[in-house]
C-alpha cells in the first residue's frame, strides 16, 4: 500500500491560481430542465422519522418515489431503511444501513443493497479507529459485491489543526489485492477565527501521480450568501472548467438555498443543480425541493 503524504502542510503549498484568472459566466443557451425531485421530512420526538422523495423528469411526469425510514435506540440512529420505487409505487430496490455501537463509542455502520427480488447487489461495512500498517488510525469501507465478494477498500486518514478543526482528507482506494487504485486528497484552510477560506481537491492515479486538482476560494458576496469559487485544472494544470457553489442562509444560519453552477474552460455554463430547504416553526427542515438545468 502506498504510503499517504503528510497532510498537514500540503495544503500550505497551494497557490491558488484561481485568483488571479478571469472567470466569464456567459450561458450558451437558455437553461433547459433535466428534471426534478422534492423531499419531505416527517419528525417524532424531535427525531426524523421518515423522508419521502418524489422524481419528476423534464415535463413534471412522476418518474418513481423513494421512503427512507430511521429508527433510533436510546436516540442514537439504529437503523435506516431507504426504498426505491418506480411511478407505480412498484418495488426497485431496497437500501439497509445498520449503525454499530459498542457501549457508547460508535464503531460504524453495515449497508446492504439488494434488487427488487431481495438479492444482494452490493455491500458495505464501514468501520471507525481502525488501525492499519503504515496508514495508522483511519476510518475504513469496504465494499462487497453480488455474490459477497470484497472489491475495494477505502481507507479515510484524517488531519486536525492544533485547535481540533479538520484541515486534510486523504481518501486510498485499493483493490481486493491491496493495490492502490487511486487517491483523494481534500484541504481546507481557516482564517484567524475559524471560518474556511479556501479550499483544494487533488485526485491521484493508480501510480499515486496527481490526475487532477481542484482549487477554491470562498467568499460572501453579501450578506447571508456564501460562494465557493472553484477553477478546475488537468493533470497538466491546465484548466478544464469552473464551478461556482452559491448557499444562502437566513439570520437563523439555516440553510435557504443551494445553487451549484459548472462551466467550461471557457467560461460557458454547462450544467447546474439547485435546491432549496423549508423549515417548520422549531427550525426542523421539512422539505427539500431540486432540480438540475443544462445549458
Amino acid at each position: 500500500m502506498t504510503r499517504l503524504f503528510s497532510v498537514g502542510f500540503v495544503g500550505a503549498l497551494f497557490l491558488l491560481p484561481a485568483l488571479l484568472i478571469a472567470r466569464p459566466a456567459q450561458r450558451q443557451a437558455p437553461p433547459i430542465q433535466k428534471g426534478h425531485t422534492t423531499f419531505d421530512y416527517t419528525y417524532e420526538d424531535g427525531l426524523l422519522k421518515e423522508k419521502f422523495g418524489t422524481r419528476h423528469d423534464a415535463e413534471g411526469h412522476i418518474q418513481g418515489y423513494s421512503q427512507t425510514v430511521y429508527e433510533y435506540e436510546r436516540r442514537r440512529p439504529l437503523t435506516a431503511m431507504r426504498t426505491e420505487y418506480d411511478s407505480d409505487m412498484l418495488i426497485k430496490s431496497t437500501h439497509k444501513r445498520d449503525h454499530l455501537y459498542e457501549g457508547k463509542r460508535n464503531l460504524g455502520y453495515d449497508l446492504m443493497h439488494r434488487d427488487v427480488d431481495g438479492r444482494q447487489v452490493q455491500r458495505i461495512e464501514a468501520r471507525n479507529h481502525v488501525m492499519v500498517d503504515r496508514l495508522g488510525l483511519v476510518h475504513e469501507l469496504k465494499i462487497f459485491n453480488q455474490v459477497d465478494k470484497l472489491v475495494q477498500v477505502h481507507y479515510v486518514a484524517t488531519d486536525k489543526d492544533k485547535r481540533g478543526r479538520v484541515i486534510a482528507k486523504d481518501v486510498s482506494i485499493y483493490d481486493a489485492e491491496g493495490v492502490q487504485r487511486s487517491r483523494r486528497l481534500y484541504t481546507w484552510t481557516h482564517d484567524e477565527e475559524g471560518v474556511v477560506v479556501e479550499k483544494a481537491l487533488e485526485v491521484f492515479d493508480q501510480e499515486d501521480q496527481r490526475a487532477r486538482l481542484e482549487e477554491a476560494v470562498v467568499v460572501w458576496p453579501e450578506r447571508g450568501l456564501e460562494r465557493t469559487e472553484w477553477t478546475l485544472y488537468d493533470r497538466n494544470s491546465e484548466i478544464t472548467g469552473y464551478r461556482e457553489v452559491d448557499v444562502r442562509r437566513d439570520a437563523k444560519k439555516r440553510k435557504r438555498f443551494r445553487e451549484v453552477m459548472n462551466f467550461d474552460a471557457e467560461g460557458y455554463a454547462t450544467h447546474s443543480h439547485l435546491e432549496s430547504f423549508v423549515y417548520d416553526d422549531e427550525g426542523r427542515l421539512i422539505a427539500v425541493r431540486s432540480r438540475k438545468e443544462q445549458f
